[in-house]
């Protein structure tokens, strides 16, 4: 730097700037800039690559969005964002698709890769690997603006649910594929493909869980009677195989376990063996019975893996029931059956309510889980 007056004084200078990968590569192809093009040190700084994180930025920038009051509806963004996230990501051998790496890396459990025993810095080490920075995870694929340039049209539009739910989503991220700049009819047609198919199917899965989360939640009580109930079978079963105790149990003209529907809720436990069985069961009565003395009253959420087993069972049982009362505002309001079914979807719309929906996305959701459950 030279002073008009001074002497030339020597300073250590750091300009830090940003631009996209196409512009760097303008930039260092442009022999007239070559006493800038020694000086820059390039950084490679790409789209985030956990779901959890672009969430976020969606989040944020609705959020500043000025007269934008519609209502989200619980995993929306969360599908959005494991779109983006996926069609940033390379393949790796390790992963069935490109879904499973993008739950992966959002600290999600992946049962296919369990037993691999694999870690999040090694995955990005491997998506990194490339010496070309424009094919390094993270540094293509859909953007945070094109996601949001289809997100603002389907705030505002009026077509179908007034809510920005994950089906109005999807079908305005399709619909702006062919407006994206810069993407190729090729890369757009990959970016279509991921959308109607691995993410579609996420979408289904997703909407029957949600189905099935309201259900439990409105009838919570079910769940418990049948947790009880298998828990008085294992105390009759310890009864039974415990030695000097078929005398008291005979007095005692006690019912036998009913051990079909304790292999049901077993094997939804991982335990398929009959060795494993008897032993789960007997730890799992010294568990109940040391719980009750302390708190003096059964809760099921204290003991998980039980819960999660028994909420299974119960949900392949109720099925059909479930279906039932989803196709109820398809037959004729009539009769003591169909106003126990319209209480039944009135209570589902409570849970669902609880997890976050509205009026208006709650008819949506059913009306979607409906149809895959009819499939």
């Amino acid at each position: 730097v030279t002073g008009s007056s001074m002497a030339p004084i020597d300073i250590d200078t750091v300009v830090i700037g940003h631009c996209n990968l196409i512009g760097l590569k303008w930039f260092s192809n442009d022999p007239s800039h070559e006493g800038l093009q020694s000086r820059i040190f390039p950084i490679p700084f790409g789209y985030a690559l956990r779901v959890k994180d672009e969430v976020q930025i969606y989040q944020k920038l609705i959020a500043e969005a000025k007269g934008v009051d519609s209502h989200i509806a619980p995993g929306a963004l969360e599908l959005v964002a494991l779109f983006a996230v996926a069609s940033r990501l390379n393949p790796d051998t390790n992963f069935s698709n490109v879904i499973e790496k993008a739950k992966f890396l959002n600290g999600q459990i992946v049962e296919s890769v369990a037993e691999k025993k694999l870690d999040v810095r090694s995955v990005i080490a491997r998506g990194s690997s490339s010496d070309d920075w424009s094919k390094k995870d993270g540094m293509f694929g859909v953007s945070p603006r094109d996601v949001m340039s289809a997100l603002s049209k389907a705030i505002v539009s009026e077509k179908g649910c007034k809510c920005l739910t994950s089906k109005k989503a999807m079908a305005f991220l399709v619909a702006n594929l062919d407006n994206m700049m810069g993407v190729s009819p090729e890369v757009a047609k990959s970016y279509r493909n991921l959308l109607n198919n691995e993410i579609a199917t996420v979408y289904k899965e997703r909407t029957i869980e949600i189905i099935n989360t309201a259900f439990l939640s409105a009838y919570g009580d079910l769940a418990l009677q049948k947790a009880k109930r298998y828990l008085e079978d294992v105390k009759l079963h310890c009864q039974k195989t415990r030695k000097f105790s078929a005398i008291r149990v005979t007095e005692e003209k006690s019912r036998e376990p009913d051990y079909t529907e304790m292999k049901k809720i077993e094997n939804h436990m991982g335990l398929t063996s009959n060795e494993a069985q008897n032993s789960a069961r007997g730890e799992l009565h010294a568990m109940y019975l040391e719980y009750i003395q302390e708190y003096g009253s059964f809760d099921l959420t204290a003991f998980p893996k039980l819960r999660e087993a028994v909420n299974k069972v119960l949900l392949e049982e109720m099925k059909m029931n479930i279906l039932n009362i989803l196709e109820v505002s398809d037959r004729p309001a009539t009769g003591k059956d169909a106003e126990g079914a319209r209480q039944h979807k009135e209570d589902l719309v409570t849970g669902l309510k609880k997890l976050g929906f509205c009026d208006n996305c709650s008819y949506e959701v059913m009306d979607e889980a409906r149809k895959f459950l009819k499939k």
